[in-house]
């Protein structure tokens, strides 16, 4: 799992297809974004799920308007009433593969109130 850039990350979220994209944003000096990026997000395997990792200091409003913590994870779904929908701190593997598989019921079509 790379790096990748804040420009790049609008471009897909710009551009969704029929995809879940999820934006980790971490810190470079933060032991809780490595564990979850290595124990959890790292073993995510979808065929309908892109994620991509952000490091909180390359997000250009992050001066203006700082994130109050990371890891903070986005998930965007064309056609969501709730976009993105925002996870803030970390989480267990089966706790994020529970929350994927809601993503990808609305994903299908359910409605975002029905689903939560």
């Amino acid at each position: 799992m790379n790096y990748t850039t804040y420009e790049d990350i609008k471009n897909k979220v710009e551009n969704i297809s029929d995809k879940i994209i999820g934006v980790i944003v971490t810190k470079e000096d933060c032991p809780a974004c490595k564990n979850f990026i290595e124990t959890s997000v790292s073993k995510l395997k979808d065929e309908q799920l892109e994620i991509y990792l952000l490091d909180i200091n390359n997000i250009p409003t992050n001066k203006i308007l700082p994130l109050p913590m990371t890891p903070m994870s986005y998930f965007y779904i064309k056609g969501s009433e709730v976009f993105p929908l925002i996870r803030q701190g970390v989480a267990e593997l089966n706790a994020l593969q529970n929350e994927i598989s809601k993503f990808k019921r609305i994903l299908n079509g359910e409605k975002f109130n029905n689903v939560f």
